[in-house]
């Protein structure tokens, strides 16, 4: 899990495949690429915030909101995004399914 920090609150970020999953099944194949990253970001912070055995949580609507209040905050949550998903690809060296 990682921090994102947005107008000097930090918000925990853990983009699971659970996310992945609630991701592609409710909101990926909407047309709109930026919908679609705003699911994710919603999803990957009420992850992060349910893996801090905290009862926060945030909606698209405040997404967007902060994003208005610190167009940087886009780049920081893309790049978060960008960094969980990592773990989802097929990484030169990663486990070739045969276990640890």
């Amino acid at each position: 899990m990682q921090n994102v920090i947005i107008n000097k609150t930090t918000y925990p970020f853990a983009f699971s495949y659970k996310c992945l999953r609630e991701f592609v099944n409710n909101g990926g194949d909407a047309e709109d690429m930026l919908a679609q990253q705003e699911t994710a970001f919603v999803l990957a912070i009420n992850n992060g915030y349910k893996r801090q055995e905290s009862t926060k949580s945030t909606t698209v609507e405040e997404i967007v909101d902060l994003i208005d209040e610190d167009p940087r905050a886009l780049q920081r949550l893309i790049k978060a995004l960008a960094h969980d998903m990592e773990q989802f690809s097929d990484v030169e060296g990663a486990d070739n399914g045969e276990g640890k």
